[in-house]
């Protein structure tokens, strides 16, 4: 899931326009200092999905431990 971070700096963005513009995975690393990892996510329509099912999945399997994490996010806000 996308944080605050890559939203402030337009990261999303500015990999696909990239990729859009037929840069590497490699040249986009390089050029933006972020990982493969992070251009795939972002170039990648099923990424998101398999992201997202592979959480729900944790969340529903460690919900207690879930539920702790969570609320200790709420408590730094």
């Amino acid at each position: 899931m996308r944080n605050n971070t890559s939203k402030d700096k337009g990261l999303k963005e500015k990999i696909l326009d990239l990729k859009h513009r037929g840069h590497s995975f490699r040249q986009i690393q390089k050029k933006l200092k972020c990982s493969k990892s992070t251009i795939s996510y972002h170039c990648s329509k099923d990424q998101k999905k398999k992201t997202w099912k592979r959480l729900s999945k944790w969340r529903v399997k460690n919900s207690d431990r879930y539920e702790k994490q969570k609320q200790e996010e709420v408590g730094k806000r």
